[in-house]
């Protein structure tokens, strides 16, 4: 019986992945030329393990890991100027009423830090889950399962019981390492790049039904 569900942010209960890369893309201007496929396969985990991931991917070896965070640094305030007035999806918050309506615990796992989270969400918002677990709470972040991991012990709930909905691979595979099941929304990345979830659907509403029928 699911008792639980748990949101990824960037990209799933956000549109915000556009804006993301834009302030990656130009932080990394005189290194690299962004491309959106480049951020989107790589969404989900930490801000300083895309970017030296990316670096790396274009065969650009940084010794000094400040200047590291420094891209990290340039594009959080580049975003913030960007999205500062981005709210939650529509249709994401239309979900998480349906499924509180059903007495169903809900979480919020990101790769996010806390402060990026709470440009966008008013603190009532933030009450709507039960637990949220963001880069700053979690050692090792998505691909790892630990930051489900945690937000299901914080919930009280065995991984099957609890669904999560995902929109990059980095994220299916960190929930389907906590033994969870994935659904995966095509948001930002084709299906082809969501093989490893449970279930792919075009948007939030066919993960609202999906669930229905997990519940029966």
């Amino acid at each position: 019986m699911i008792k639980a569900v748990i949101f990824d942010w960037d990209g799933t209960l956000a549109d915000n992945l556009h804006y993301h890369f834009l302030a990656f893309k130009e932080a990394l201007k005189g290194k690299i030329d962004l491309k959106p496929l480049d951020l989107y396969i790589r969404e989900g985990g930490r801000s300083f393990d895309i970017v030296s991931d990316l670096l790396k991917s274009k065969d650009i070896d940084i010794d000094d890991i400040s200047e590291i965070e420094e891209v990290v640094e340039t594009s959080r305030k580049i975003y913030k100027k960007l999205a500062g007035g981005l709210k939650m999806k529509p249709a994401g918050r239309k979900l998480i009423m349906r499924l509180k309506k059903h007495g169903l615990k809900l979480g919020l796992v990101t790769g996010s830090c806390r402060k990026s989270v709470c440009i966008h969400l008013t603190p009532d918002e933030m009450e709507l889950f039960d637990h949220i677990v963001t880069a700053d709470e979690t050692k090792n972040p998505k691909p790892s399962p630990q930051p489900y991991l945690l937000c299901m012990r914080a919930l009280g709930i065995k991984p099957g019981e609890s669904v999560a909905i995902e929109n990059a691979p980095l994220g299916i595979d960190s929930a389907k390492s906590a033994g969870m099941l994935c659904i995966a929304i095509t948001s930002t990345l084709p299906e082809k790049y969501m093989r490893k979830a449970d279930f792919v659907v075009p948007g939030l509403l066919g993960a609202g039904r999906v669930i229905e029928g997990l519940r029966k």
